[in-house]
């Protein structure tokens, strides 16, 4: 179990939950799952400061949620329908970092077993 945060750990955790961009300034071992989830919840940005192996699914739709753009950091195999559709809703800019071969494959699939069934 993990020792409580001194006061300087504690004062950085509440102004990350106030300014992501903060996390910047965490030092990458004290870098938690909550102290990322914190940050990219107030600016998606942040995703491209957390460690590649805290990247969630939880994490990476907290980003995309706030800032479409993030979806640029989340990795490919998090890049579900989910979070994709999530930031080209926000922005269509966000379509350049959809691995369209991935849903391509999908909507030709169901369109190639519709036309078997009729």
């Amino acid at each position: 179990m993990r020792a409580p945060l001194d006061q300087d750990e504690h004062s950085l955790y509440l102004d990350m939950s106030t300014k992501g961009s903060r996390l910047t300034e965490v030092p990458g071992e004290l870098r938690t799952p909550e102290r990322c989830l914190a940050a990219v919840s107030r600016w998606g940005g942040a995703l491209c400061y957390v460690p590649e192996d805290l990247r969630s699914p939880e994490i990476c739709l907290a980003a995309v949620s706030n800032y479409y753009a993030a979806l640029r950091y989340v990795p490919l195999k998090l890049r579900t329908p989910e979070i994709c559709s999530l930031a080209v809703k926000k922005s269509e800019w966000a379509l350049q970092h959809v691995p369209v071969s991935r849903f391509v494959s999908r909507a030709h699939q169901e369109n190639t077993s519709d036309e078997i069934r009729t």
